[in-house]
């Protein structure tokens, strides 16, 4: 059985083809285009919505003389998916997880970077927080940021 990936706003899924269901799928990914297009002039900005995090990366450095402590130095991109709203003071979290997914801590900070909409903005050099014993790997999330 052949799968074709459609693919909508935000995501992407399989479905099954076959002469009745290629129709349906037409007709429902025409509804589903119509509902999750461009932000309606009504619209409130919402950094949480808007602000897209990807290509999350980090590295640690030693924080005192003898490599006891380790930071951490993030790099990520910021994307604004926003038609019509600015960002800045983008307060961030930075959750840490072991390879099983337990969370072991968090660290927040702010990026005072000015971000307009359609734009990518590359973040190196973030550092922010100790190593927590047993990371494999960080998220970084919004939480909040001022509309510019």
């Amino acid at each position: 059985m052949r799968h074709r990936f459609l693919s909508s706003t935000n995501h992407a899924s399989a479905v099954k083809t076959g002469p009745f269901s290629l129709s349906v799928v037409f007709f429902v990914s025409l509804l589903m285009g119509a509902q999750s297009g461009c932000q309606s002039s009504t619209q409130q900005p919402n950094a949480v919505r808007d602000l897209l995090i990807d290509r999350i990366g980090w590295e640690t450095y030693p924080t005192t003389s003898d490599s006891s402590r380790q930071g951490v130095e993030h790099r990520f991109a910021i994307t604004n998916t926003s038609g019509r709203a600015s960002y800045r003071a983008i307060q961030l979290c930075i959750d840490y997880y072991t390879q099983t997914g337990q969370r072991l801590g968090s660290d927040t900070t702010v990026v005072d970077t000015l971000i307009t909409p359609g734009t990518l903005v590359k973040l190196t050099n973030q550092r922010v927080g100790t190593l927590r014993p047993g990371t494999d790997r960080t998220d970084i999330r919004v939480l909040r940021a001022e509309v510019d």
